[in-house]
């Protein structure tokens, strides 16, 4: 459980409610119920449909069946060295759960059933099962449950600020986060998705297009949530990172804003003076174009241009590698703007920051200006405080592993062979849950930072606000 203070005007913090608490409300549960709902109808609805569409797509009447796991086996060592090893060549115990294909479409792999002794029956040496890979499945369920509580969290409270004397809120672009909004909805939706795809009942589990169904729109979420976590990001970077700010006002910094744009122009009309071949036809272009914004668009058209041919392509065995790898480019490009946007944030501005501080301590009591003068400077001037830079870099690094898919991950560490079996850490679970664990952790870190990037300039706007109302009263 997490504490946050507040600053009152005579300078003392003092302790708000926890956040859990502080946001029980009606609004939360209405919300989850709804989403919850349009789900089940949704995912029942698409599993009525996915027979006729996916049958004649994406499957051929001799779609290859990969061999089920369902228990332990004992597996025999070799006599001889040029003996080929087969699934019945081993002496290490295989503990692997049914059938799945998670994030893909032809890399087919096992999860291991974690842990172990709590669903082997010894009697009969089999699993005695409700969902498939139990921890992989947990894992998605709380991580949809917690960005949906995030989600809710950010909406109540992080997205607009209440003004007693007007009684009403409002919203500005330095302290809105409706993108945050919605890439916390996407990530939920993509988990729940896949708790689905490994929650499924026992008579679904040899449903080839079922499985291609939910692998193909986790794939897409997995697209979409990139794109809207590096809208996001961008939004930081454009409305909540300005850097060098020498007046604490809130109108110097939209002076700031207009000035960078007259020299943006001023660079645009020398851009045109002395390229005057492309003037007529690519200037104009080019500035509309170049933007984060723009670019991760264009990777993102990308990605999902990528998952339709592999989609498309599935079952052409000569050519599914060239599409598995294509995919797997797309991915890695996707995150490309993500990684620049947040080396931005973090590293722009930094070592201004931090001689600034050194200065500020060095300088005679005397020449100091007052204690709320700091305050409102330092919330504002300088970008993010640096505690903020570093949950960036933490949050971007423990997303990292969850951007490839797990699929991929095996095939990097276990290989294309089926014989070897990913198997269980710490006996409760695997390394794949160790990387939505990592994943999960980020998704707090993403919320810490809307959160501090909030309250920094929660004060700056309403103190404009006030002046306003001040200005149209006068």
């Amino acid at each position: 459980m997490f504490f946050f203070s507040t600053q009152s005007r005579a300078g003392k913090f003092q302790p708000c409610r926890s956040i859990t608490l502080r946001h029980g409300h009606p609004l939360f549960l209405l919300c989850i119920s709804s989403i919850l709902f349009v789900q089940f109808f949704m995912f029942t609805s698409f599993s009525l449909a996915i027979d006729d569409t996916f049958q004649h797509i994406f499957l051929s009447d001799d779609t290859p069946q990969v061999r089920e796991v369902t228990g332990v086996h004992k597996k025999p060592q070799p006599n001889s060295i040029r003996t080929h090893p087969s699934p019945l060549t081993s002496v290490i115990y295989s503990l692997s759960s049914n059938y799945s294909v998670m994030d893909d479409l032809d890399f087919t792999f096992h999860l291991p059933i974690c842990p172990t002794t709590l669903y082997i029956n010894p009697n009969t040496g089999k699993f005695d099962l409700l969902v498939q890979a139990p921890s992989t499945f947990s894992m998605y369920i709380v991580i949809a449950v917690m960005s949906l509580l995030f989600a809710s969290i950010v909406f109540s409270s992080y997205n607009s600020v209440f003004l007693p004397h007007v009684k009403k809120r409002i919203r500005t672009s330095s302290i809105s986060n409706t993108l945050w909004i919605v890439y916390f909805l996407l990530v939920a939706l993509r988990a729940v998705l896949n708790a689905v795809h490994f929650g499924k009942p026992t008579e679904l589990k040899r449903d080839n297009r079922f499985l291609y169904g939910m692998t193909i729109c986790g794939m897409l979420m997995h697209s979409l949530s990139a794109l809207f976590l590096t809208l996001s990001l961008n939004y930081q970077r454009k409305h909540r990172s300005g850097f060098a700010l020498k007046d604490k006002s809130y109108r110097a910094m939209l002076h700031l804003q207009i000035a960078e744009e007259r020299e943006e122009e001023r660079m645009k009309s020398t851009f045109q003076r002395n390229t005057t071949f492309i003037r007529k036809y690519g200037a104009s272009i080019f500035w509309t174009i170049f933007s984060f914004e723009a670019f991760a668009t264009l990777c993102f058209v990308f990605s999902v241009i990528a998952i339709l041919l592999r989609a498309l392509h599935s079952n052409n065995l000569q050519n599914v590698e060239i599409y598995k790898w294509l995919q797997f480019s797309a991915i890695l490009f996707q995150r490309v703007p993500i990684a620049i946007i947040s080396i931005l944030i973090i590293f722009n501005g930094l070592f201004t920051k931090l001689f600034k501080k050194k200065n500020r301590m060095s300088t005679p009591y005397s020449t100091l200006t007052t204690s709320s003068e700091l305050t409102s400077t330092n919330h504002t001037n300088g970008g993010p405080t640096i505690l903020t830079r570093l949950l960036i870099l933490m949050a971007l690094l423990l997303n990292i592993p969850n951007d490839i898919p797990l699929s991929y991950w095996n095939y990097f560490i276990y290989g294309s062979s089926l014989e070897n079996f990913p198997r269980c850490l710490f006996h409760f679970a695997s390394i794949f849950d160790c990387i939505l664990l990592l994943f999960f952790f980020s998704l707090v870190l993403w919320l810490f930072v809307m959160i501090i990037e909030f309250r920094r300039y929660r004060k700056e706007t309403v103190e404009a606000a006030l002046s306003d109302t001040v200005e149209n009263f006068e």
